[in-house]
């Protein structure tokens, strides 16, 4: 919301660090526990964290490392992330497997919203977490689109 934005600037934020690449040229880049740090502290909710559900992310998509991204964004927001595996279906959309009775908790409601998430009133019997989320190809092209 407009009342609800903050600028950070990442190298006052003590987040950049000066490298060299092979070619001497001097860049600043993301010190990423620095940089976990920072997002933690701008984007965790302790609603979310106190609902304590247990969240799997599956990778339908041939990104590799695309799950464990979404894990980290996941777990900066306050939630916990037991697992990350590969999806055994291709899926466009972001899916969320969830119980009859957890559908209306703030941590599905907040995941639907974020990721524009389709809820799916089923377990999947082979995951061992409250929530599955499924991270489909829409997501990967518009993380690659930027």
């Amino acid at each position: 919301k407009a009342g609800k934005i903050s600028f950070v600037n990442l190298k006052t934020a003590n987040v950049l660090v000066e490298q060299t690449l092979p070619d001497q040229t001097q860049i600043l880049a993301a010190d990423t526990l620095r940089l976990d740090g920072l997002l933690r502290d701008l984007f965790h909710e302790d609603a979310l964290a106190l609902e304590n559900l247990k969240l799997v992310v599956l990778n339908s998509t041939e990104v590799f490392g695309l799950g464990e991204k979404m894990a980290r964004i996941l777990g900066n927001m306050g939630l916990q992330v037991v697992n990350v595996a590969n999806f055994k279906n291709v899926s466009d959309n972001c899916l969320l497997y969830v119980d009859k009775k957890s559908i209306n908790l703030l941590t599905v409601i907040k995941l639907k919203h974020v990721f524009n998430c389709e809820v799916k009133t089923t377990v999947l019997s082979d995951v061992r977490a409250d929530i599955a989320l499924v991270v489909g190809t829409n997501y990967a092209r518009e993380l690659t689109a930027k």
